[in-house]
């Protein structure tokens, strides 16, 4: 891959030295803190302090390390800055002064190293998010801003600048950065969308599309990946977010990947290909791979400053573990950071567990800022990959670990591992090229995490429709594993936890402000309103279970003139609008069939 030079965001000599780089003391950020006090919120001293790392010594890199590329973050509350030099420097205080830390800066900058700031937001963005975020969960978070990446030109000397830069007191860490690991890809498969069916074969997405917000349009989903095909015609438009002064790169990864996962969620309900299970909800994508170098906490980050409260970042990505297998992303501090300031900011994080067949209890995990301990829990769901259904080819007991999934205590809900349906790839359909893709053999916990990004985008938004609130992180993950369907035992046993399934009927029932008597009892096909009418009218019809509808216009010598809706619908009661402005006047006729139920009516058509 050809390498361009890095961007270094926020650079202005002239801004090192004059008052307003005091970001600490930035008005908002005070405003902020006052606030906190005044409402009662926690202040510094009561903040449960940061579980840090030791800092590692002699370090030996490998085939998985870039070696371009090194992560350093300084500690907390430094002011951090670029000089005219290039030079890492404190801007409010005497850090980075001492003879041992300025011979350091001034050799790595002879041997052309490079230094630039890895965050996804401006400094003072930054600050409030964290303000935010440490009053919300009453704990210290990571100063996202020290966070900076070294570029080096020699690279058999990595292990050694970051040796040396770990003897400093301000470098809080350094260490290396990974390469891009392979996302957690499939394993088997299936040619059905049976997750969207009642639990607890499925989510019941098909039941909660007929109520006000069910179908995620409240809600914004940001997927957090490689590479996407934005042109795939069973996919809504969405954004791209990449932090200014930052260019992104797929690091050869193709788009498929990313258009799968996108399916599942949101692909189009338009009577063909697939369809998401939270189909109304706003998609966007965050690049990953950076600048040339691996850091997803800065796709993070950014994702989290365009987002609102209720919304989702869903995280596709698996990193190498301190076993012999892949492991959950959080496991890189850096990632686990940006995480908890997502949570602190009202986000729901979804997180794949990932597919390295690993124990996330084991004691080789705890190490570090080990984050799988109960007691450092980032707030974010993690997902592993449960068997599918036998009726849909599953390969074990419904709802049981698969294999490769990483399971453990802090795995809390799980997905279809295996027979997902959803756009890219071309293995079911590829006749008519890329941008018609689909794939009837997705999986791996990067099928099952969107399973539960769908599950949250619902419930999230069919409560702020009936509450007119957001829904706390903490209180989503409760009540989706409290209301899922059990994991059960198949081939492993249910103490290798990967949780329930989420169940949407039984999550929002539970809640008392949807109640399913209120469903209607029968098929029902409705007058048109108004009728005789000029160029619109309104046709109603009620379904009493899930049914896939077709509701078809005739005109009076028995031709089919147009079809108004040709899918699959769940109970509820609906309208469509049909718009005659291109058809004559006269009498017409609408047919409704939905499963064995056939009725027609008559309408006048007067211009």
């Amino acid at each position: 891959m050809e390498k361009v030079p890095p961007h270094y965001p926020g650079f202005n000599i002239s801004s090192i030295f004059c008052f307003k780089t005091l970001k600490r003391f930035h008005v908002l950020s005070i405003i902020l803190i006052m606030l906190a006090f005044i409402c009662g919120g926690a202040n510094s001293a009561q903040l449960k302090p940061r579980n840090i790392a030791e800092k590692p010594f002699g370090i030996v890199m490998d085939e998985r390390h870039d070696r371009n590329n090194i992560s350093v973050k300084f500690i907390d509350d430094l002011d951090i800055g670029i000089d005219a030099n290039g030079y890492p420097v404190d801007r409010l205080g005497s850090a980075l002064k001492s003879q041992q830390a300025l011979r350091l800066l001034e050799a790595i900058n002879l041997e052309g190293g490079i230094w630039f700031r890895a965050t996804g937001a401006d400094e003072e963005t930054i600050d409030e998010m964290r303000a935010t975020a440490e009053n919300n969960l009453g704990r210290k978070i990571a100063d996202l801003n020290n966070y900076f990446i070294l570029t080096i030109s020699e690279q058999e000397k990595t292990e050694f600048w970051i040796n040396r830069l770990n003897t400093l007191t301000d470098v809080e860490i350094a260490r290396p950065i990974y390469l891009p690991p392979p996302p957690p890809l499939p394993d088997n498969y299936q040619n059905l969308q049976g997750y969207l069916n009642p639990a607890a074969t499925g989510i019941d997405a098909e039941w909660a599309w007929s109520l006000a917000g069910g179908t995620g349009d409240n809600v914004a989903i940001c997927d957090i990946e490689f590479n996407w095909n934005s042109n795939h015609h069973d996919l809504p438009l969405f954004q791209w977010w990449v932090p200014e002064g930052y260019t992104w790169s797929a690091w050869g990864y193709g788009p498929s990947h990313g258009t799968a996962v996108l399916g599942e969620m949101v692909s189009l309900n338009n009577g063909w290909g697939t369809t998401g299970a939270s189909y109304g909800a706003s998609a966007a994508v965050a690049p990953c791979y950076l600048n040339n170098v691996w850091i997803p906490y800065v796709a993070i980050e950014y994702a989290t400053t365009q987002l609102s409260e209720g919304d989702i970042i869903l995280i596709e990505l698996q990193t190498w573990g301190p076993g012999e297998g892949f492991t959950n992303i959080e496991w890189d501090q850096p990632n686990y950071d940006a995480i908890i300031a997502a949570i602190g900011n009202g986000i729901h994080v979804v997180e794949a567990s990932g597919n390295g067949f690993e124990d996330l209890d084991d004691p080789i995990y705890n190490q570090g800022h080990a984050p799988f301990l109960p007691e450092n829990h980032s707030g974010a769901i993690i997902v592993g990959a449960g068997a599918a259904p036998s009726e849909f080819g599953g390969s074990d007991t419904e709802r049981s670990r698969l294999e490769f999934s990483n399971y453990g205590s802090r795995v809390d809900l799980q997905g279809w591992g295996e027979r997902v349906m959803t756009t890219g790839y071309g293995w079911y359909y590829e006749s008519e090229g890329p941008d018609y893709y689909y794939i009837d053999e997705f999986g791996g916990t990067s099928g099952a995490a969107p399973i539960v990004a769908s599950a949250i985008a619902i419930y999230e938004s069919v409560m702020e429709v009936q509450t007119g609130s957001v829904i706390d992180p903490a209180a989503m993950r409760t009540i989706l594993v409290d209301t899922g369907s059990p994991q059960q035992a198949g081939e492993f046993p249910i103490t290798q936890k990967i949780g329930p399934m989420p169940n949407i009927r039984a999550a929002l029932e539970g809640t008392n402000v949807i109640n399913s008597s209120n469903l209607p009892s029968s098929y029902v096909l409705c007058q048109n309103y108004p009728n005789p009418f000029n160029c619109e009218t309104t046709i109603s019809f009620d379904l009493p279970e899930a049914s896939f509808v077709s509701i078809e216009i005739f005109d009076l010598l028995g031709k089919k003139v147009t079809s108004l809706i040709n899918s699959k619908q769940s109970a509820g009661r609906y309208t469509v609008n049909w718009n005659a402005a291109g058809f004559s006047s006269g009498i017409y006729f609408y047919k409704l069939q939905a499963g064995d139920y056939t009725e027609m009516m008559k309408m006048s058509l007067i211009k």
